[in-house]
């Protein structure tokens, strides 16, 4: 796997007194409070190269993105794209007993030759768009019957956007999602929308993991249903 990342500063070979917390179980996400688009390189746009691009980010305890690398991509003048516009983002500082800390966290940045305005449906193993009628590959069984749901062991929540709470959007948001016998998700879609929701659901769900589902003693990849809800306090 080739990984392709950039840091704000140099390395150091300084001792990590406070060392990132990884955002998940009581570490919640934190709100992004800057944001930047990513330039649509023209040769990517006009040879309809896109697709989501997925980073891994190390936050500052100030809230600054100081460095960044790709997990997954679809291509690579996008990710250094995505690489670029990340590490100008901004968010609220993580407390721990009261003190900002530096963290890590898993985000997202969408690359679309679509002009308009979209609803995001959902993406796949190889974080390309994936439509809301889209088949999922042959060989996953649907829980239910003999296939029991998966537990989940790996929970991220997801981050409230800011256009929602403005609004005072709030509900459930509907995903259908393939569980690959890793235990961890491999594709979702949209099943049930609510549009100023539906980023911020897909970006947590992407991070879930479940335990192994076996038929035979062989783990095998499964389709379920999951909900993500969004309530204001």
């Amino acid at each position: 796997t080739t990984f392709i990342g950039f840091n704000v500063t140099p390395e150091t070979t300084d001792p990590i007194v406070n060392p990132p917390l990884k955002i998940g179980g009581k570490i919640t996400p934190p709100k992004k409070v800057f944001d930047v688009k990513p330039v649509y390189p023209a040769a990517a746009a006009t040879a309809g190269i896109q697709g989501v691009q997925i980073l891994e980010v190390m936050v500052d305890d100030s809230g600054g993105v100081r460095n960044a690398r790709s997990l997954r991509m679809t291509d690579e003048t996008l990710v250094i794209e995505a690489i670029l516009a990340v590490l100008q983002w901004k968010f609220t500082p993580v407390l721990l007993n009261g003190e900002p800390r530096p963290f890590v966290m898993t985000v997202t940045v969408n690359f679309s030759t679509d002009p308009g305005p979209r609803v995001p449906t959902g993406f796949s193993a190889a974080g390309t768009p994936l439509a809301a009628g889209a088949e999922w590959p042959t060989g996953a069984m649907r829980v239910g019957g003999n296939i029991k749901p998966p537990m989940k062991v790996k929970d991220v929540k997801p981050v409230y956007p800011q256009a929602a709470l403005d609004a005072r959007v709030q509900g459930v948001v509907i995903c259908e999602v393939m569980v690959g016998p890793d235990g961890k998700v491999q594709g979702a879609k949209i099943l049930r929308s609510i549009p100023l929701l539906d980023q911020a659901a897909l970006d947590a769900v992407q991070q879930w993991e479940f335990t192994p589902t076996l038929v035979n003693d062989a783990p095998v990849p499964v389709i379920m249903t999951v909900t993500v809800k969004f309530a204001l306090d």
